[in-house]
């Protein structure tokens, strides 16, 4: 067999480099007993070189410690001095045990430790003299000839001790040298006619290796392209590696069709139609086979009134992922429709987890269609974002993950969609593109508050690319959205929309809408001058600015107010009694004050506001 052959081969080839193995081992051998001379007496050496330099440096720490003790007068720092002047006894003590078996450099050790214990009594005296209060005589004693002379005898018997180790150390390698030198030549010689030999035996084998490895490579990157590379040829171990490789690889494929499948039968096919919201969802699956299943998103009508969301991702991955995510979405569903309230809906499900052995997050959000309030849970999920009057925030609602306690509680929270508002529940492959959490919530933060993507035909499908447009899908990815693009009822009958102005079909809803709400207040009224007059100030929205409109709408006496809002460019209108029938532009503001009863242009900071009176 060829598998047996390699394997062979390699075992005869290796007897070549084991025999100039066994005869540098001789070489060795001897080398590495002189060798070991000289990293005993080398390691001697640098032991007994530090040994003086913690020394020294010990001694710097008494005299600083003396200094600070002369300058607080703290017991606390004059016993610091002196167990500062213990462990440099103790360091003394050290380095003449080092150098007791060399007599000279036991004498030199001797003078330099006499030096240096004469002035630690020094130090001593006068640290005595500045606690008595003799400042005169501590003052005297520092400028002591004796001891100055006493710091320069300290400093040399010091060199003179450092420089012998030194000197000690350069004879004995100078002694080693010549033997190292010769036996290093010999142990050279070997190794490189080992070399040379081994690798005339060995080329043929590792060239046809080599060949068959590039082959298994190539192989490999077409299977993680997706494609079916042919088999390669032979019985040895490298094609069986490639048999295995490639009957993982279709195992994984089919694994991740089952998924695929299983997933997209499990998630929502439609989203419910809800008369003045918005509903809209995207899922964007993982890159890798192994990477698919735990995501979900859903929406579904409790009531007339009521409107439940959930959105979350099972931890794991796989066919059995996909599984758990159907019945943690269906749990969560059917608690729903017992009692809506989410901290109910979240200890069902957190429970069925747990009995099952597997965690996941999750938040679930229940709306009221008519008045825009939504209560909201979250199970350690990523925070939605609510987008409005231009300003973006995230829902922070506290809550560990399901799966993990089974008494755990959930808290609730609770706001108001206005019109225009834009709800965005996602799951963490959203966040997690670019390996960073922090990072991935700010970005996702910052596209939620784009004017284009809240006013998209389908901002779940907007967010999803804007954040995958520079990088690929590690996981899986749902977003679910709420847009309220019904007129929002306030105080003295007023109600405002926001939509894109640029959006023909938005344009034609608001408009159709406006029509109601003024038969609906002044059934007797001619409408038609208010349908005129919002499409010429639509108009010049969608002609002139990026698109995004605020409209409004508030019922008086006997007239109804117009408010149209943008973010563009400043301008102006003269009050013209004609227009040029050939000028550019100028006819849409002249039609609007022609129409109306009267007409006024504010700009407030970067938004214009054209205001309309309606005479009824």
């Amino acid at each position: 067999m060829l598998t047996g052959r390699i394997r062979d081969q390699a075992l005869v080839l290796s007897i070549v480099p084991l025999a100039f193995l066994i005869v540098l081992l001789l070489l060795v051998t001897i080398l590495e007993r002189r060798t070991e001379d000289a990293a005993r007496w080398s390691e001697h050496s640098a032991i007994v070189l530090n040994q003086s330099d913690r020394t020294e440096s010990q001694l710097v720490t008494v005299n600083t410690a003396a200094i600070t003790y002369v300058r607080t007068r703290r017991p606390a720092d004059r016993a610091r001095f002196s167990r500062a002047l213990g462990q440099l006894e103790s360091s003394l003590d050290r380095l003449q045990v080092l150098v007791k078996d060399n007599p000279p450099q036991e004498v030199r050790a001797k003078n330099y430790a006499g030096a240096l214990r004469q002035a630690m009594n020094v130090l001593n005296v006068y640290v005595a003299y500045v606690s008595a209060g003799k400042l005169r005589e501590a003052q005297s004693l520092d400028a002591s000839p004796k001891t100055r002379a006493l710091a320069d005898r300290l400093t040399s018997t010091r060199a003179d001790f450092d420089a012998a180790e030194r000197d000690l150390a350069i004879q004995r390698f100078s002694t080693l040298r010549g033997q190292l030198a010769a036996f290093g030549a010999i142990v050279i010689g070997v190794t490189l006619l080992g070399i040379v030999v081994t690798l005339f035996t060995t080329a043929r084998f590792g060239l046809r290796l080599a060949q068959r490895l590039l082959q298994l490579a190539e192989n490999a990157r077409l299977l993680g392209a997706g494609q079916d590379p042919p088999r390669m040829t032979g019985n040895d171990e490298v094609a069986d590696l490639d048999r295995v490789y490639q009957d993982m690889a279709r195992r994984l494929r089919r694994e991740r069709r089952v998924a695929r499948t299983l997933q997209h039968a499990l998630l929502p096919q439609r989203t419910p139609v809800v008369p003045g919201i918005e509903i809209t969802a995207a899922y964007a699956p993982a890159t890798r086979a192994s990477d698919i299943g735990g995501d979900w998103y859903d929406a579904f009508l409790l009531s007339d009134d009521l409107l439940a969301l959930s959105v979350g991702d099972v931890v794991g991955s796989g066919l059995r992922a996909a599984t758990v995510m159907g019945g943690v979405r269906q749990s969560i569903r059917t608690a729903a429709r017992e009692n809506a309230d989410p901290e109910h809906v979240m200890r069902v499900a957190n429970r069925m987890l747990c009995a099952d052995g597997w965690i996941a997050s999750a938040v679930y959000v229940v709306m009221d269609v008519r008045s825009g309030e939504i209560a909201v849970a979250s199970a350690g999920h990523p925070p939605p974002f609510l987008a409005r009057n231009s300003t973006v925030s995230a829902l922070q609602c506290s809550g560990i993950l399901l799966g993990v306690l089974d008494d755990a509680r959930y808290d609730v929270c609770r706001t108001t969609l206005d019109d225009g508002s834009l709800l965005v529940l996602y799951t963490d492959g959203l966040i997690e593109a670019d390996q960073d959490v922090i990072g991935g919530i700010e970005r996702l933060g910052a596209i939620v508050g784009d004017s284009a993507v809240q006013t998209a035909s389908s901002p779940a499908r907007a967010i999803q690319h804007r954040v995958f447009e520079r990088v690929r899908a590690r996981d899986d990815s749902a977003v679910l959205t709420v847009r309220v693009s019904r007129p929002v009822s306030g105080a003295n009958g007023r109600v405002s929309w926001t939509f894109d102005a640029r959006d023909a079909e938005a344009a034609r809803r608001v408009r159709h809408e406006m029509v109601q709400f003024i038969t609906g207040h002044a059934p007797e009224s001619d409408f038609s001058n208010a349908e005129l007059i919002f499409s010429e100030l639509a108009g010049n929205i969608a002609r002139h600015t990026p698109g995004p409109a605020r409209f409004s709408l508030e019922r008086r006496k006997r007239s109804i107010v117009m408010k149209m809002s943008d973010v563009g460019d400043p301008f102006a209108y003269d009050g013209r009694e004609t227009v040029d029938p050939f000028a550019e532009g100028g006819r849409g503001l002249f039609l609007v004050h022609a129409l109306a009863h009267d007409m006024q242009i504010e700009r407030k900071g970067n938004e214009n506001t054209v205001t309309v009176l309606l005479a009824l």
